[in-house]
């Protein structure tokens, strides 16, 4: 870990965390949720973390705190007798010819019979995602897909939504076009903030949107429709959304 702390990024949020996005997986990799998210999620509870599913198939810890995460997942490490290097960066993963694999660091070299490389996307460089896993993928000899953000807020021009700012709203639809063509729609929670819109919904929405807008699509509509009532709509329209 190159970083003094483990879980940066859990310490970050603070709050809630959601241990699954069970909608997201089903809509991006329906073949994946069906064994190791629900894998994942039974690991938790082995470990004594209890856990509930609310709206949209989030899955949360039961007392709300990020903190109980960390401590479940540091105690797992422990049991295990895992040990941890904090404050060392990882350069490089190589195969040997011995089918060995080396870890070269700023302070060492390891060898191991394997490698298990996790080392987060590309999100927040503060938390220690610095996208450093898919170059060791390409030293690997993997192939890279082109990177599209996921789970972000979703930024809207215009002023028509900063009186809105830090408003929560419920049981609100959401849908997403290009052009007139529907890509995207659900019902649950959004947030107004200082940039456009965020919370659950719109995080969902992001990664598809983004595909989109990666592919050289430049028109795009976001359709929040308060209390599921069509009469009580707001609609922006947005270039690049």
């Amino acid at each position: 870990e190159e970083l003094g702390l483990l879980w940066r990024n859990l310490v970050r949020i603070g709050g809630r965390i959601c241990l699954d996005k069970t909608a997201l997986f089903e809509r991006l990799a329906p073949s994946v949720w069906d064994s190791r998210i629900a894998i994942g999620l039974k690991v938790f509870e082995e470990l004594g973390l209890m856990i509930k599913t609310e709206r949209g198939n989030r899955v949360f810890p039961v007392s709300d705190k990020s903190s109980d995460v960390i401590k479940t997942l540091n105690q797992a490490l422990v049991n295990i007798g895992v040990e941890i290097n904090l404050n060392e960066k990882v350069l490089a993963v190589n195969l040997l010819e011995n089918g060995l694999k080396s870890v070269v660091t700023d302070k060492e070299t390891y060898t191991a019979n394997n490698v298990i490389i996790a080392t987060g996307g590309l999100s927040y460089k503060s938390t220690g995602s610095t996208g450093d896993g898919y170059k060791f993928a390409k030293i690997l000899g993997h192939t890279v897909t082109d990177l599209y953000p996921s789970l972000c807020g979703i930024n809207v021009k215009g002023e028509d939504y900063k009186a809105l700012q830090g408003l929560t709203l419920k049981n609100v639809k959401l849908t997403a076009k290009d052009g007139n063509k529907e890509y995207y729609s659900e019902q649950g929670e959004l947030l107004f903030t200082h940039y456009g819109v965020s919370g659950p919904l719109v995080l969902t929405c992001s990664a598809l949107s983004a595909r989109k807008a990666l592919k050289n699509v430049t028109y795009g509509q976001l359709l929040g429709c308060f209390l599921n009532r069509y009469s009580d709509c707001y609609s922006h329209t947005n270039h690049g959304v």
